[in-house]
């Protein structure tokens, strides 16, 4: 008799213990900060009372989980703590998923904040390809595929636009080259070859000024 009291008290014990681990992973979300400056080597981003706790590098991303709830939140280069890149507050609710984008250049720094939708994870050999134009003053471009002829994939994206997802089938060493081309005149602007995330999703993001004559394309993956 004192078995089945035992057990019953123990079951109980882990059915409540996992109630309760699901409301907590219930109540997490995301928010993926992002580096996409042209000279900024080292972003500080504090969220709530805590200075400094993400440093996010050049050409790189940060995925800093927070609870639902209100979240004030501050990004600012390494060398100036004082020349704030973003400062605002993001409502969160359960599961949520946001991505911050920090670009322009050290003397006139822009921010861009997207509420995602869920990323699909993709069984096959698949990957999600989509492209962000966060280069200041830039005209409209297309984006080309030059191993589907060139075609235009992702077209007309203006300053500040992002692109749908649109799925690729890969394979792991198979190599994708991307082209900028302005959509005034099809002059080509900048391009990248590389390979692929299977089973996940990566964003291109165009970054530089024209004005300069340096403006970059180059992709980072989403890991959910």
């Amino acid at each position: 008799m004192k078995k089945i009291i035992y057990l019953a008290i123990f079951t109980s014990a882990l059915l409540v213990s996992c109630k309760k681990e699901k409301l907590e992973k219930k109540t997490i979300s995301s928010l993926t900060l992002v580096n996409a400056c042209s000279d900024v080597p080292v972003l500080f981003a504090q969220i709530d009372e805590n200075p400094g706790a993400y440093q996010i590098g050049w050409y790189d991303f940060k995925i800093a989980t927070i609870p639902e709830g209100n979240h004030r939140v501050m990004i600012y280069p390494e060398s100036d703590n004082e020349k704030l890149a973003f400062q605002g507050n993001i409502d969160v609710h359960s599961g949520e998923l946001f991505s911050l984008f920090v670009f322009g250049t050290q003397l006139h720094l822009e921010n861009l904040l997207l509420k995602e939708r869920p990323f699909k994870i993709y069984e096959e050999n698949k990957c999600g390809v989509r492209v962000i134009n966060l280069s200041p003053g830039s005209e409209p471009v297309n984006i080309n595929l030059v191993e589907a002829g060139n075609h235009i994939q992702f077209p007309e994206l203006a300053y500040k636009q992002i692109s749908d997802f649109k799925v690729y089938e890969a394979s792991q060493d198979q190599v994708f080259t991307f082209e900028v081309r302005r959509a005034s005149d099809n002059s080509l602007v900048t391009s990248i070859g590389t390979t692929l995330p299977l089973h996940q999703n990566v964003t291109f993001i165009i970054n530089g000024t024209q004005a300069d004559n340096n403006i970059n394309i180059y992709p980072f993956n989403h890991f959910k």
